[in-house]
């Protein structure tokens, strides 16, 4: 678990002791951050380096020359993390 994770689970003990049973939803958001901080760790730059300007590029070239656009493939890769911490963000008891 994360700092922020272990912070967030230390202060729902305290808060538990002046309003019973929140402790539990604070307990799920600290395992919610938790998940969230391991998947933004899945792909580290020694590993999947980040592209330079030439590389985007050549993304741009290639992508054109199919017909294709770099902003929808963007887009369609934020979409896919957005959706994917949302689905995390809804598995926290409310």
């Amino acid at each position: 678990m994360s700092d922020l994770a272990d912070e967030i689970s230390g202060i729902a003990e305290a808060i538990e002791n002046q309003m019973p049973g929140s402790a539990h939803t604070l307990d799920s958001l600290a395992d919610a951050i938790g998940k969230i901080e391991q998947w933004a760790k899945a792909y580290p730059e020694d590993i999947c380096r980040p592209m330079t300007t030439e590389d985007w590029r050549e993304h741009h070239e290639i992508l054109k020359k199919a017909n294709r656009s770099g902003s929808a493939a963007a887009a369609d890769s934020m979409r896919h993390v957005a959706l994917g911490v949302q689905k995390i963000l809804d598995e926290v008891e409310r």
